[in-house]
């Protein structure tokens, strides 16, 4: 893990038997096992991920690794008073059996709600030593903006993490938001560096409406409005083609891009969050990324990807969707 450029830290939405792959404490307690193997140190988990704290902690993931984890935020509206802030953070280290963990972040920002009251809760959280780093995601950048001024007028804590959507045919986030987060020395955490695994499709997978894009499912609608476009299945023609013409997996191609070849940099405290549906992947995923840069002429041909996708390409999926559909 040491020699890659940034952090690689894993996505705990997996542990859930509902939504995940890993539905009880023995699948978790075996995927917790690869993950130490493969020297993966902190995973990010959050309230909304169903069971995965309480999975999480059942399975003592807090005695091996560094836990994450976020308040709803918009998510769910009406959770974001302070009361409500205190009072979910502490049921999740209840979930988690811990006393603290490395991040809690605002997982979107509750646009209905106050913002000094949100962060006052957040900085009482913080006195009582409940977490390290505060970290905000998906949050616009105008709204960073409005969390600093509101915690530097307050003497409240300050966010030094920032999670957000970013792949190789997602970069707004490096015009958008990127330049906010570097002024303000706030690390940036990469999810969904395959794009809702999009990257590793074809489009005959996005044709057969199953799985992750069955319009039947919330998901499976968020999916096909970002990606069953037409310059979005041009762009992944066109991945392929590279993916076919370097010999390289359609997924390693995504995860050394982000890691070598993207805005990501590891002065700043950059990270990669990932996941995976069974230990195998975790493993073809890992051992890809140990394969290093790719070539110069791989990169030019990704970035002309970007080119096809820019104008269909949206910010994230939680503003997009998620806060629009809780009226946010």
């Amino acid at each position: 893990m040491s020699d890659f450029p940034v952090k690689f830290i894993f996505g705990g939405a997996v542990f859930d038997p509902v939504n995940g792959n890993f539905g009880t404490v023995e699948e978790t307690k075996a995927l917790l096992q690869s993950l130490r193997e493969e020297g993966i140190q902190v995973i990010d988990t959050a309230q909304v991920y169903g069971q995965s704290e309480t999975l999480l902690g059942e399975a003592d993931a807090v005695s091996s690794f560094a836990i994450d984890t976020k308040h709803c935020g918009g998510h769910i509206p009406g959770q974001s008073t302070k009361e409500k802030i205190v009072s979910r953070a502490e049921d999740s280290l209840a979930r988690l059996r811990t006393k603290h963990v490395r991040i809690f972040y605002l997982h979107s920002p509750d646009r209905h709600a106050n913002i000094k009251e949100i962060l006052s809760g957040v900085n009482d959280l913080h006195k009582r030593g409940m977490f390290q780093k505060f970290g905000l995601s998906n949050f616009l950048a105008h709204e960073v903006e409005e969390v600093i001024r509101v915690a530097q007028e307050n003497n409240f804590v300050h966010p030094s993490v920032y999670q957000g959507s970013y792949s190789a045919i997602a970069r707004r986030q490096e015009s958008e938001l990127l330049p906010v987060l570097r002024k303000h020395h706030i690390s940036f955490y990469a999810y969904s560096p395959l794009a809702s695994g999009f990257l590793a499709k074809s489009r005959d997978d996005i044709a057969s409406r199953n799985g992750r894009w069955d319009p039947r499912s919330a998901l499976g609608q968020i999916n096909l409005s970002m990606f069953d476009k037409p310059a979005m299945l041009e762009g992944l023609d066109a991945w392929i083609s590279v993916s076919e013409k370097w010999e390289i997996s359609k997924a390693d191609l995504a995860y050394r891009w982000i890691t070598y070849h993207s805005a990501l940099d590891g002065r700043f405290g950059d990270a990669v969050v990932f996941g995976a549906s069974k230990a195998t992947q975790l493993k073809y995923t890992m051992k890809g990324v140990r394969d290093g840069p790719l070539c110069e002429g791989v990169v030019k041909e990704i970035d002309a990807i970007w080119d096809i996708v820019k104008d269909e390409a949206i910010l994230d999926p939680v503003n997009e969707f998620v806060l629009k559909a809780s009226n946010q």
